[in-house]
């Protein structure tokens, strides 16, 4: 078993049935330990009041889906991981590394600085610009269209 990073974007695919929801779900399930940064609260928020906006859930389940977030963050693996100061330095020095070759933006880069400094063995990501930056700092990153 290992340790997992998980960003927001594939974590959405946990909750919420898309393309990619199977394997994050296999991936999920399988780690030992799930790291995701604090910041996945407030984006899990917005990409659920995105899809309520877009009409691709109602509110009784975008309600049931946050109910279940919530919940999840309290049980085992799962492991919320504040965000301190020196991750958003980092995230800055990422941005200033890769923001114009790679497009990399300025949560995704946190979300690296995060995962560069928690025990992961694998990030899991859904966004192609923050799955390339992580592999150019030779991380082991799994990207789930």
């Amino acid at each position: 078993m290992s340790a997992l990073y998980v960003d927001t974007s594939a974590l959405v695919k946990f909750y919420y049935p898309e393309e990619g929801s199977e394997a994050v779900e296999r991936r999920l399930l399988k780690a030992s330990r799930v790291f995701l940064a604090q910041l996945c609260l407030l984006e899990m928020a917005s990409a659920l009041a995105k899809k309520l906006r877009a009409r691709e859930l109602g509110p009784r389940e975008k309600s049931s889906i946050w109910t279940a977030f919530l919940s999840d963050l309290k049980a085992s693996p799962l492991e919320v991981v504040p965000i301190r100061p020196g991750h958003l330095d980092h995230a800055v020095d990422l941005v200033n590394e890769f923001g114009k070759t790679f497009g990399l933006r300025s949560l995704d880069a946190v979300h690296l600085a995060v995962a560069r400094l928690v025990p992961c063995d694998e990030v899991l990501t859904s966004d192609k610009r923050m799955a390339a930056v992580g592999r150019k700092l030779a991380m082991k990153v799994t990207y789930v269209s």
